[in-house]
């Protein structure tokens, strides 16, 4: 059995259009950097040094792996924002979780585990 997080891209670039403060709905240019913030990379290896960062700050200690410029593993699996998955070695899914985090349920995700063991 192997854990694998799959870095697709970043979710709150500080390069990118953000959701109004005030709950307007609107949405409006980011005009304050967040302390370490990243910019959405606009190369692959921008992407591996973004997820590298990623995986350093939120002291990570899962084999992570980054997906493709175009995206390959976040169309093919919709993982965007976040999904879990419990994925046999036959390559079946077995378990897909809502997006997450709010739809994470992980009793769910460990009983498809457990089931494969």
């Amino acid at each position: 059995m192997a854990f694998l997080l799959v870095y697709i891209r970043e979710a709150h670039p500080d390069d990118a259009v953000q959701p109004a403060e005030d709950g307007s709905g609107m949405m409006l240019p980011d005009k304050k950097r967040r302390d370490g913030g990243l910019d959405q990379p606009k190369t692959y290896e921008e992407r591996q040094k973004a997820a590298q960062t990623c995986k350093t700050h939120l002291e990570l200690d899962l084999p992570f792996v980054v997906d493709t410029m175009t995206s390959t593993a976040d169309r093919l699996y919709g993982g965007w924002p976040e999904r879990i998955y419990v994925i046999s070695r036959e390559g079946k899914i077995h378990y897909k979780s809502g997006l997450g985090p709010s739809n994470f349920k992980p009793a769910e995700a460990e009983a498809a585990l457990k089931k494969l063991l």
